[in-house]
């Protein structure tokens, strides 16, 4: 064989080998769908993996950074003062006529001055005239914003070793229990005080703030030039952003609920809150008349938390330690409710390819993947006959214009999870796997970065990777 035959033998064996590598994730992402898709005829998202004792206290915040096919990156925050990056990623190997896919997860332990963290939030894009560049919908931001019990907002940049103090906006008269971004604009609140800051800048000016006369602000939602707040005294308010960065006051609802409103979300021209008072709201985003209701949506306990998924559905999480479906337009009840937690279900998040990420009281944190709209289960029918409501009208279990009461026949049960395509030799549930993992991370030194400094079955550098037989497999 002369030089000029072996170099293009060489070629044909590295295509050869890529391809069966390509081959070997679309098999693997293939089965894992199909899973994925029987499973999503019960549950409109289906747990894949139970992170237990993720923090030693309750979640207080999560963020989905991230969200492709082979890799996923989750931020949770905690009472306990600590922050987590989980990095959830699929690997593949080909060893002549073997292969194999690999799931494993990765933990960074973040410190923060002024912790706990109370929100969190992407860090957009945004060019020197002040445009926010396009990011693919899976891409991944240059960093996140932190609003802390310390009544600051800190920046983590991806890829650096802990969360910088450089960039600080401060100035909040309370913990920052809320951040919202859109376009050019981060919003924060302290107290009963709503501020808006400019991203242009290097360090984000702030452009306007309001007070309010009543009630702390604990949640807000932007949206393409609109604001929401939700308030401790029951209350919904907007405000519209001009162009020169000032709020005008909107239309208000001062008892939009009963009780403290603990989430708020804007999407497709409504806002959803939730509450203490254990209903479920959605409001026209233009005028904030009410369009939808359900009434002791979590059995009478108080609503928590709620996300939006990626299949237009509505997840709420609540003192029941359920996540539950909701239909966006009529807040139907969708499927049975999930049950994965053993405490008070108190943040959701969730990604835009298909993400849904719960976190508890007792601090564990739960990964979902959330179905194809095709696949998804149709809304629940009331629990007795009635007659079809009109779109103005308000959904109702059984009475047209009454308050819908989530149906006494959706009885919990537990969600089937989807685990990972069994590789070669290998298939174990997850929880499982990351528990012992965890305990391992847990008990480890930390060094000063804050970087897990210990081993885990032999893999260290700060990482969680569990392997039996040589296979990863931690799910996602």
């Amino acid at each position: 064989m002369d030089l000029r035959q072996a170099v293009v033998g060489s070629l044909v064996s590295t295509t050869t080998a890529a391809e069966q590598a390509a081959a070997l994730f679309e098999d693997h992402a293939s089965r894992r769908s199909a899973k994925l898709a029987e499973a999503c005829s019960i549950c409109p998202a289906v747990l894949q993996t139970r992170l237990s004792k993720a923090h030693s206290s309750a979640v207080s915040a999560a963020l989905v950074v991230q969200d492709t096919l082979d890799e996923k990156l989750v931020v949770t925050a905690s009472l306990d003062k600590g922050v987590a990056a989980w990095r959830f990623y699929t690997a593949g190997s080909v060893d002549g006529a073997q292969g194999s896919v690999d799931e494993s997860i990765e933990v960074t332990r973040l410190k923060v001055p002024g912790a706990p963290v109370f929100s969190l939030a992407k860090i957009p894009d945004v060019k020197p005239d002040g445009t926010v560049a396009k990011r693919v919908p899976t891409g991944k931001p240059s960093g996140i914003y932190l609003g802390t019990a310390a009544k600051e907002v800190l920046t983590w940049m991806l890829g650096s070793k802990d969360v910088t103090d450089k960039i600080v906006l401060s100035g909040h008269t309370g913990w920052v229990r809320s951040l919202a971004v859109t376009g050019k604009w981060l919003f924060s609140c302290g107290c009963n005080f709503l501020r808006l800051w400019d991203t242009t800048f290097r360090t984000p000016k702030e452009s306007d703030s309001v007070r309010l006369f009543t009630g702390d602000i604990l949640a807000i939602a932007a949206s393409q030039g609109q604001v929401f707040t939700a308030g401790a005294d029951g209350s919904l308010r907007s405000w519209t952003i001009s162009r020169s960065g000032e709020l005008e006051a909107g239309p208000a609802v001062e008892k939009a609920h009963e009780g403290r409103v603990v989430a708020c979300l804007v999407s497709e021209g409504r806002v959803y809150t939730t509450s203490y008072d254990g209903s479920i709201k959605a409001w026209s985003a233009s005028g904030l008349q009410l369009l939808a209701e359900v009434r002791g949506a979590h059995g009478g306990e108080k609503v928590l938390a709620a996300a939006l998924g990626v299949n237009g559905v509505l997840f709420t999480g609540g003192d029941d330690k359920m996540v539950r479906a909701w239909a966006p337009s009529s807040l139907a009840p969708l499927g049975p409710p999930m049950q994965a937690h053993g405490a008070s279900v108190r943040v959701l998040a969730a990604g835009r390819r298909g993400i849904l990420v719960s976190g508890d009281a007792d601090g564990d944190v739960c990964i979902w993947g959330v179905c194809d709209p095709a696949a998804a289960p149709p809304a629940m029918a009331p629990a007795v006959d009635a007659a079809v409501a009109a779109p103005e009208e308000v959904w109702a279990n059984g009475q047209v214009n009454g308050h819908a009461q989530a149906p006494a026949h959706l009885d919990a049960i537990a969600v089937p999870a989807v685990e990972p395509e069994p590789v070669p030799a290998a298939a174990v549930a997850a929880d499982a796997l990351i528990s012992p993992a965890l305990e391992a991370v847990e008990a480890a030194p930390q060094d000063l970065n804050g970087h897990v400094n210990g081993h885990v079955n032999g893999h260290a550098n700060g990482h969680v990777s569990e392997y039996v037989n040589g296979h990863a497999a931690a799910a996602l």
